[in-house]
């Protein structure tokens, strides 16, 4: 495969979240090849930001489709375990149901929750617990993280996350077109001219990094 000379987002993810215009870059770079993948029938089922590499030149790069399923459905591992990363699975996913694209614009939605806000969309003590949240759980709102998130970029979230896969976007692209338009530096402007209630610190993540690490500048 490429070499690819660069972080992981997940390696940029712990310095903070990132700005808003940089994500919209990454999450597009990435939907452009699920949907590559999705055209040729192959499911990546394991979308997440340690498997996304950020070139220096600024492309992003979805790699190890170690997991994904072909169109014949045949896995290239065994079909009879649940494989993936609890914190970026959609609900079909988890009950051991076959994943097709809609999972991958789910965990798509996920990265993009956590790569805004700079926490996961769900979280948990145990694999278990996180599991339950997705199935149980109602998707998050990334206001509850970044509550000066534009409504626009929360709907959109949402969908993707949506727990009935045909709810969520019908491709990676159209999700990566709706947080585009959502983040759009007019929608920005427009949604910062109507201040919002501060939101509890127990209850939000604001945009500044937690104490232990240190918040990146939004380049």
């Amino acid at each position: 495969m490429e070499y690819v000379d660069g972080p992981t987002l997940q390696s940029a993810i712990t310095r903070g979240a990132l700005a808003p215009e940089r994500v919209v870059e990454v999450i597009r770079d990435v939907a452009a090849g699920l949907d590559h993948a999705h055209s040729h029938g192959v499911v990546h089922r394991d979308v997440k930001p340690a498997n996304i590499l950020l070139r220096r030149d600024g492309v992003a790069k979805l790699a190890d489709l170690g997991i994904a399923t072909a169109a014949e459905r045949t896995s290239i591992t065994r079909s009879d375990i649940v494989l993936g990363t609890a914190s970026y699975m959609a609900p079909e996913q988890l009950a051991g149901e076959r994943a097709g694209p809609a999972a991958d614009v789910y965990a798509l939605a996920a990265v993009a929750y956590e790569a805004l806000s700079g926490r996961k969309a769900r979280s948990g003590k145990t694999p278990v617990e996180v599991a339950h949240e997705v199935v149980s759980g109602a998707p998050p709102d990334l206001r509850e993280a970044w509550p000066d998130a534009p409504r626009a970029a929360a709907s959109a979230l949402t969908r993707g996350m949506a727990r009935e896969p045909d709810r969520r976007p019908p491709s990676a692209g159209a999700l990566a077109a709706d947080l585009e338009r959502a983040l759009s530096p007019g929608r920005l402007r427009e949604d910062d001219t109507e201040a919002t209630a501060p939101v509890a610190p127990s209850r939000a993540v604001t945009r500044e990094a937690p104490a232990s690490r240190a918040r990146p500048r939004r380049e």
